[in-house]
């Protein structure tokens, strides 16, 4: 074989080995990126679970201050982090979403969803018997409609019944137990 054809040969094996290495380093990047997005997408949906933790312990505790002082800072606290979890008012950062809507846009799967439906729905019912001590104290109480226009002397004790109660406690832990349940899946994920 003289030179001429040896060094097009060299040279064809080098250039298919590089294209190789090339397609190599650029399947690698790829993954790494998949592996990064899905870094971040299992980061966000704790963020989001924990989220809806913090807003249900915020409430909790923004209510049960209300009950005991009758501070209205703390029902404006609390309304505030409704209208934030629901989208209806900017978060401190400044973003503007409601979980709900966050949940579906992080790719939960149909289980984690459920049990994340499953705890926001127990936290709104938990948000109504706040809701029920709150007016207590304020001595307004359901109309046939549900709507807090009755009037009544106010009943601190119902509402601290309502909200230090066992079954506050039992609702409570109907919220946290499905959150932990979402976070161990997503992990696992």
């Amino acid at each position: 074989m003289d030179r001429t054809r040896a060094f097009y040969l060299s040279f064809s094996i080098a250039l298919v080995i590089q294209l190789l290495l090339f397609g190599v380093f650029v399947s690698m990047y790829q993954n790494n990126q998949t592996l990064i997005n899905r870094i971040e997408n299992r980061n966000q949906s704790i963020l989001m679970a924990e989220d809806l933790r913090r807003s249900s312990e915020y409430l909790t505790a923004y209510c049960r201050y209300f009950v005991e002082t009758g501070d209205e800072q703390w029902e404006t606290n609390y309304k505030e982090v409704i209208l934030i979890r629901d989208g209806k008012k900017k978060r401190p950062d400044g973003w503007q979403f409601s979980l709900q809507d966050s949940m579906l846009n992080l790719g939960f799967t149909d289980v984690e969803l459920e049990k994340l439906r499953l705890a926001m729905h127990n936290s709104d019912k938990l948000a109504e018997t706040e809701w029920k001590a709150i007016n207590a104290v304020k001595g307004l109480y359901p109309d046939e409609k549900g709507a807090y226009t009755r009037r009544g002397a106010p009943d601190k004790r119902l509402a601290i019944e309502l909200v230090f109660g066992p079954s506050y406690h039992k609702t409570k832990l109907s919220i946290l137990k499905p959150i932990d349940e979402v976070i161990d899946r997503v992990i696992d994920r």
